[in-house]
């Protein structure tokens, strides 16, 4: 739905709805992959200890991901309404 932007702010909404939303969706939808791979690692493999300590790393690392993208999503949002105010 690429269409021709009349403004400097009309080309900056339509990067950000193309190009951007899509790419942190993608983000958010890898960090929430690989904590749950980490927890059916974890839970499938009870026995053996190399599995489970492989499916908490995975579980820890994909905390850490969503965390990271929450507040990254949250600051561009605090920044993108301080601008949109100083208008």
């Amino acid at each position: 739905m690429i269409a021709y932007a009349k403004t400097a702010e009309e080309l900056v909404d339509l990067i950000g709805r193309e190009l951007f939303v899509p790419f942190r969706n993608l983000l958010f939808a890898a960090a929430a992959l690989v904590f749950l791979w980490g927890v059916a690692e974890f839970v499938a493999n009870q026995e053996n200890e190399d599995k489970k300590k492989s499916g908490r790393r995975h579980i820890f690392w994909g905390l850490v991901g969503l965390a990271v993208m929450f507040a990254v999503n949250g600051l561009v949002w605090v920044l993108i309404s301080f601008i949109s105010s100083l208008r």
